[in-house]
């Protein structure tokens, strides 16, 4: 099957996002966490994250505003990564 957006600005194929959803909920646990992103479209409300916190969420993460625990995705093309920072 062909993916029509496979070149389009910004494109990041589900399995990348999946991947990284995964690796933020095993690294943090059972702790809440603050979720944020950068890569293309980041200006548009909640960052565009809306995917990430879906995902992340089905896989049993605990997404929480107030947390000090934040983890940035961070979109260069199909490669996906994240930090973590706790915020004092």
């Amino acid at each position: 099957m062909k993916n029509e957006h496979a070149s389009d600005v910004g494109y990041v194929p589900l399995v990348s996002q999946e991947k990284v959803a995964q690796d933020i909920v095993k690294d943090a646990g059972s702790n809440p966490f603050r979720l944020a992103r950068i890569g293309p479209f980041d200006y548009f409300y909640e960052n565009y994250d809306q995917n990430y916190k879906y995902l992340i969420l089905k896989d049993g993460g605990k997404i929480d505003a107030n947390s000090n625990l934040i983890y940035t995705i961070i979109e260069s093309g199909e490669n996906v990564t994240f930090e973590k920072n706790v915020k004092n």
